[in-house]
């Protein structure tokens, strides 16, 4: 009898810890549950809250923040532009049959572009550049020039003879007269 009530005790006493362990992983995997839960709920509200504040924002003074969206674009393409740049000055710029220069912020086409003589289409969008160089004749294959959104209202546009060019594309530039 004794040896029986050991065996019962023992069976009790397992089968008692197995039934803990099992009741503290389903509470541990519950808190576990509820502890996300509330990390993505707090996520959500943190995120509600930054909205509100730019919706005030845009409220009270609608010009300067879409100036601040515009300079943060205007700051993206910039940092595009720089890392196409590298990319073109490590290559053997006399086989480049484009090069884009877009929000590069440049005041004038830079000197080693004149050495691309393969080059067929150049595109110069949204820089400030206000004349076109004369020396764009030294480009033999040049096809297309997108001159896009630069400052060429501000002087006389005058282009050099290019027989080759198919397109010239001077949009958002506040042209009174097209050039010849």
């Amino acid at each position: 009898m004794r040896v029986k009530n050991c065996l019962l005790i023992m069976f009790f006493s397992v089968h008692g810890l197995s039934l803990f362990s099992q009741d503290s992983a389903r509470r541990f995997e519950q808190n576990e549950k509820d502890s996300i839960a509330n990390d993505s709920r707090k996520q959500y509200e943190e995120r509600l809250k930054y909205l509100e504040e730019i919706r005030r924002r845009r409220e009270k003074d609608p010009v300067r923040f879409d100036d601040s969206v515009a300079r943060v674009k205007e700051l993206s393409r910039y940092k595009e532009a720089t890392q196409r740049i590298e990319k073109y000055k490590l290559s053997d710029i006399s086989t480049l049959k484009e090069i884009d220069l877009t929000g590069a912020r440049l005041e004038k086409v830079p000197e080693w572009i004149y050495s691309a003589h393969k080059l067929e289409v150049f595109i110069l969008d949204h820089n400030k550049i206000s004349k076109l160089p004369k020396r764009l004749k030294e480009l033999p294959n040049l096809k297309r020039i997108y001159w896009r959104f630069n400052d060429l209202s501000k002087s006389k546009v005058k282009i050099s003879k290019l027989p080759k060019v198919e397109k010239l594309d001077l949009t958002g530039n506040g042209l009174s007269k097209l050039p010849r």
